[in-house]
């Protein structure tokens, strides 16, 4: 139940292309996921995005 209502925070990272998007879900993703594990991977998806769209 618990990853079914965090599988889409793992949207915004990947589809957001704009690296301001990617600053914001960065610094929110801690908040919403209490999974390291699900933070980690979304800062590491928000960089490549970053680094994508520069």
């Amino acid at each position: 139940m618990k990853s079914c209502k965090q599988a889409p925070y793992l949207l915004p990272p990947l589809f957001l292309g704009p690296h301001n998007f990617s600053i914001i879900t960065l610094f929110i993703f801690p908040f919403i996921t209490n999974n390291y594990i699900l933070t980690i991977s979304s800062t590491i998806l928000s960089f490549i995005s970053f680094f994508l769209t520069q």
